[in-house]
């Protein structure tokens, strides 16, 4: 009988997870469509049942982090209120993160709100010890992989309306990075 070690066992009962803002499908079509316009040969388009607005990244989360975590974003949605305009959000900048090679979607204006959200939620991730890279919270839609440099682009401007945000699973199904939603709360 083979005897698994202790921190391997924790690893299978892990998942990894992320929370963030949910799109709704008919931006989820546009950011699609603009994606269309500005796809090149050599950058691999993410599919647009990925489009989302990370929160916080987790990592791997063990059963018992994961109930912790849901207990505290369920009490951190209880004081999030958000006025109409806050809930319309309008992607406008294309960057790109350069060591992993993502462009994204990014937002020259972002609700205080939903900032102090993400950072309620990493600071919780904290308390139930895992990671969370200390830079400034940076919001953002990933939409191409392998990407080195973007030819110019015409400004542009999609608007995006936020109603809620999920604990997210990142996954393979069939051999395609999928994120299934595990807990979504509506935002008021």
């Amino acid at each position: 009988m083979e005897i698994i070690p202790k921190e391997t066992n924790k690893n299978l009962n892990s998942k990894r997870l992320f929370f963030a803002l949910d799109l709704n499908q008919k931006d989820k079509d546009s950011i699609s469509v603009w994606c269309q316009q500005y796809y090149q040969s050599n950058i691999k388009t993410i599919k647009s049942g990925n489009f989302h607005i990370t929160l916080a990244f987790l990592g791997n989360v063990s059963i018992n982090q994961e109930q912790i975590l849901i207990k505290q974003a369920t009490l951190l949605n209880q004081t999030l209120v958000l006025s109409s305009a806050d809930k319309n959000l309008f992607a406008d900048q294309l960057g790109i993160f350069n060591k992993p090679q993502v462009a994204y979607l990014g937002f020259t204006s972002f609700p205080q709100q939903l900032c102090s959200l993400a950072n309620s939620l990493s600071n919780q991730a904290k308390n139930v010890v895992l990671f969370q890279e200390s830079r400034p919270y940076l919001p953002h839609i990933s939409v191409f992989r392998k990407v080195k440099t973007f030819a110019r682009i015409m400004p542009f401007q999609l608007n995006i309306t936020i109603k809620s945000f999920s604990l997210y699973h990142s996954t393979s199904i069939n051999g395609q990075l999928t994120y299934l939603p595990i807990k979504t709360w509506l935002i008021r």
